[in-house]
């Protein structure tokens, strides 16, 4: 029986943890947007271009000068939006391993062990 508690109590501590190292990549994100000074330079279409994964044209619209911190905000922000889809692998996880306990306990009590 303490196993299965055990079981629950990791799997509630992981996605915890999976949460606030969520929140910290989500931070880490933001500090490289770009700034309002230089998306004023560039055409909108551009801007939002540059945070497309695969759409690499938009840097010949942009100068040598900014493409550092553009580069560097489609970088952070295609990592954060990984970080986020993996958060659904974890909660699947996570409540498979609850149903699989709930089960086992369903189990253990019918059969009279509990």
């Amino acid at each position: 029986m303490a196993n299965l508690d055990f079981l629950i109590q990791v799997a509630d501590y992981s996605l915890l943890v999976y949460c606030v190292v969520l929140a910290g990549v989500g931070l880490w994100a933001i500090q490289a947007r770009v700034p309002n000074v230089v998306k004023a330079k560039y055409a909108r279409r551009v801007t939002y271009m540059s945070q497309l994964p695969f759409a690499y044209q938009w840097r010949q619209a942009v100068g040598t000068e900014d493409l550092q911190v553009f580069e560097r905000a489609r970088v952070r922000n295609n990592v954060f939006l990984l970080v986020l889809s993996a958060l659904i692998l974890i909660i699947s996880l996570y409540a498979y391993v609850n149903a699989v306990v709930m089960l086992h306990r369903c189990h253990m009590q019918g059969a009279g062990l509990l």
